[in-house]
């Protein structure tokens, strides 16, 4: 299970990191000397600010998600009791 936990660690910093340096590179070349229509660099930014907008709702959603399922499980825990028929005293007979 340890080896399983640092295999998803490395990725979701490989994943941050990819995201950070794609940020990076659109915030540098903002203002560039743009050379018409036909410019690599602005439909390279464009491509990865779409990406970019893509990630980000995707991150939003899964941290959306993680708190909602961790919600439940904060505060008091609650003790759950099964439900027999001998704590409800139901008398089984034929």
């Amino acid at each position: 299970m340890k080896n399983r936990s640092k295999v998803t660690v490395t990725a979701t910093a490989l994943i941050i990191l990819a995201l950070m340096l794609s940020c990076a590179f659109v915030t540098l070349s903002a203002d560039h000397e743009c050379r018409g229509e036909d410019c690599a660099v602005c439909a390279l930014c464009s491509l990865l600010s779409k990406t970019l907008g893509a990630a980000f709702l995707a991150a939003l959603c899964v941290c959306a998600s993680a708190v909602s399922l961790a919600v439940p499980f904060c505060g008091e825990a609650r003790r759950t009791v099964a439900s027999t028929p001998v704590r409800m005293k139901v008398k089984l007979s034929d």
